[in-house]
């Protein structure tokens, strides 16, 4: 959708349109920042054309799920935006909600010039915030439709919920990978599934709101650091605290070497159990499961950059199968191998300014 037709429906349905830009990013969504005559700074999500579903859970994504999502994660304590308006105009279906203040975490890390104790203050904080949504309790495991609704129904041991997210992971894969290696990666799969399965299945383990999609350019936050926006939580579900935490591992522990790596994962855990969170990282069932979640994510870009040729990215593929290989036969994830294979693009320091 171009700027122009944008504008026209909304002020088909009254918001008076002085100016308006669009976000340069979105794969499901056409969001646009906009300004009203009276001074209204407003963000527009539109959906985009085709039946959109979620790219890691596969569940079908809607404007509906958005406003839940803001509602529930708002009251659980965390910023997210007021919903202003859904409307409909002309067969397009799309939502208005406030213009949360701050800038994306890497506009952030950069104004800060990378400096560590930034970085690790920022942390500390996002810590405290994953804990409030980590005391969300829900009833079953799956995408979250609203706080009473999970879709598929009726999954109540996390083991199953892994199953299918892995097997998302397998068909495609199938297609890239020698039968050798495809048969590998699925007796890997099957093996830690049935070994975890009992442990996930016991009151160890219950649903909670898991954010899962946080990385550095989709949460907002103030001059300290501190989260002060969630605008971006269509993917979020109803899951175990691991499903949260190797995706921090990956996206932001990860931003640095590996001894900024540990510091940052100290600094996340010092906010998050000064705020009541439980998860233990240390302990054998969560680091398993950590390790096989890394293991699918992993898999997934093995089979994504299989074939790319661009100049920057014609070996990624298989440094990703070397870091799979790696996870599979040692049980363990190097976050900072598969970060190094990003920062060929990101361009992003592989140290951070002291202090």
């Amino acid at each position: 959708m171009d700027i122009k037709k944008a504008q026209d429906l909304l002020n088909l349905r009254g918001y008076d349109v002085v100016s308006i830009s669009q976000f340069p990013f979105g794969r499901n969504r056409e969001v646009f920042d906009f300004t009203t005559a009276d001074g209204c700074s407003l963000i527009a999500r539109f959906v985009k054309e085709g039946n959109w579903r979620d790219m890691q859970y596969d569940g079908l994504l809607s404007l509906e799920r958005d406003m839940n999502m803001y509602a529930l994660a708002g009251a659980a304590g965390l910023p997210t935006p007021r919903v202003i308006g859904y409307h409909d105009a002309e067969g397009v279906s799309f939502l208005v909600v406030e213009k949360l203040p701050g800038q994306h975490w890497k506009a952030f890390l950069e104004k800060e010039e990378y400096s560590l104790d930034a970085y690790l203050r920022s942390l500390e904080y996002l810590g405290s915030d994953i804990a409030k949504a980590h005391a969300v309790s829900l009833p079953s495991y799956g995408d979250i439709i609203s706080h009473t609704s999970i879709l598929p129904k009726g999954v109540t041991n996390f083991a199953v919920r892994l199953e299918h997210l892995l097997g998302l992971k397998l068909a495609p894969a199938q297609k890239v990978l020698s039968e050798g290696e495809f048969a590998v990666v699925r007796t890997y799969f099957s093996k830690e599934v049935l070994a975890l399965e009992e442990d996930l299945g016991s009151n160890r383990y219950h649903p909670t709101l898991i954010l899962t999609n946080l990385h550095p350019t989709n949460f907002l936050v103030d001059e300290q650091g501190k989260p002060s926006g969630y605008p971006d939580l269509e993917f979020s579900q109803a899951g175990v605290p691991a499903l949260e935490m190797y995706n921090m591992g990956l996206q932001l522990f990860s931003y640095f070497d590996q001894p900024t790596f540990d510091l940052a994962k100290k600094a996340f855990f010092d906010g998050y159990a000064a705020a009541g969170g439980v998860y233990d990282p240390k302990d054998r069932t969560n680091k398993q499961l950590e390790a096989l979640l890394c293991a699918g994510h992993t898999l997934s870009s093995v089979t994504g950059y299989q074939g790319v040729r661009d100049g920057l990215r014609d070996t990624w593929s298989a440094e990703f199968k070397h870091i799979l290989e790696r996870v599979m036969s040692t049980g363990e994830m190097d976050y900072v191998a598969f970060a190094d294979v990003i920062r060929q693009k990101t361009k992003q320091p592989k140290q951070p300014k002291l202090p």
